[in-house]
C-alpha cells in the first residue's frame, strides 16, 4: 500500500521545529514551601492543571492534577500539613527552547508526563503541554503545503 504524500517531509518538519516556537510563555508557579491548600487554590483560581514548583526562584518540580489525586487524595493524607514541595513530581523533566518538538514528544512518552517546562539557564521561560504538542503535530503532519 502506498504511503500518503503527507508523510514525506513531515518527520523533518517535526525534527527541526523548536519548542520555543510553540511553548506557552505564561507559566503558573508556586514556592515549594507553600501549603498544599494554597497550591490547589492557586490551581483552581488560575484554572490550570499544573504548577511548576520553585525553590529560590529556580524550578525544582511540578505539581499536576494527577499528583494531587495519586499522592494526596488516594492516600487520604492530612492536607493541612503538606507543602507543595512534598507532593511535587521530581526530578523536573525539562527542555531548552532550542529542543525539538520530537524531543518534547519523546520525553512525554518516555516519562509518562503531559507537560514539559522549558528552561533557559536556571529560569523557566515556558511550558509545552500535550495539547500544544498535538495541535502543532497536527498542523505539521496534515496541513503542510
Amino acid at each position: 500500500m502506498e504511503k500518503p504524500a503527507l508523510i514525506e517531509g513531515s518527520r523533518a518538519a517535526v525534527m527541526f521545529h523548536h519548542v520555543g516556537g510553540i511553548m506557552n510563555t505564561h507559566v503558573e508557579t508556586v514556592e515549594s514551601s507553600k501549603k498544599f491548600s494554597e497550591a490547589t487554590r492557586l490551581m483552581d483560581e488560575k484554572d490550570t492543571g499544573y504548577l511548576v514548583v520553585l525553590e529560590n526562584r529556580e524550578p525544582i518540580g511540578i505539581i499536576t492534577k494527577k499528583d494531587v489525586y495519586r499522592r494526596v487524595i488516594a492516600n487520604d493524607l492530612d492536607t493541612e500539613k503538606l507543602t507543595a514541595g512534598q507532593i511535587m513530581s521530581k526530578p523536573l523533566i525539562t527542555l531548552s527552547p532550542n529542543g525539538s518538538i520530537e524531543d518534547a514528544a519523546k520525553l512525554m512518552i518516555t516519562h509518562n508526563i503531559s507537560k514539559v517546562p522549558i528552561i533557559e539557564g536556571s529560569t523557566i521561560v515556558g511550558i509545552v503541554t500535550e495539547t500544544e504538542l498535538i495541535k502543532t503535530l497536527w498542523n505539521l503532519l496534515f496541513l503542510l503545503p
